[in-house]
């Protein structure tokens, strides 16, 4: 299954309530312009890991930075916020 939220920002708890009951399900994440920072992908790192089944995962027009792309596990300098 496939969850895309382009366009929404994502308020504090609506973003606990997808961490918690929703992202777990899918296998491809598709959250771009949702307004997400670096803490957001801190958030994000443990789903990821809780989730074997995830193949795709895309964070266009996002202000993750250079922090949040690396705490994603991902070198920013070869990335492009498309993991």
């Amino acid at each position: 299954m496939d969850l895309d939220m382009q366009c929404e920002e994502i308020s504090p708890s609506r973003w606990a309530e997808l961490l918690t009951k929703v992202l777990l399900l899918f296998s491809s994440f598709r959250l771009d312009d949702c307004n997400l920072s670096r803490s957001n992908c801190e958030d994000l790192c443990s789903v990821i890991s809780m989730n074997p089944s995830l193949t795709e995962l895309k964070l266009n027009n996002n202000e993750l930075g250079d922090a949040g792309i690396e705490c994603l596990g991902c070198p920013s300098a070869t990335m492009d916020q498309e993991l």
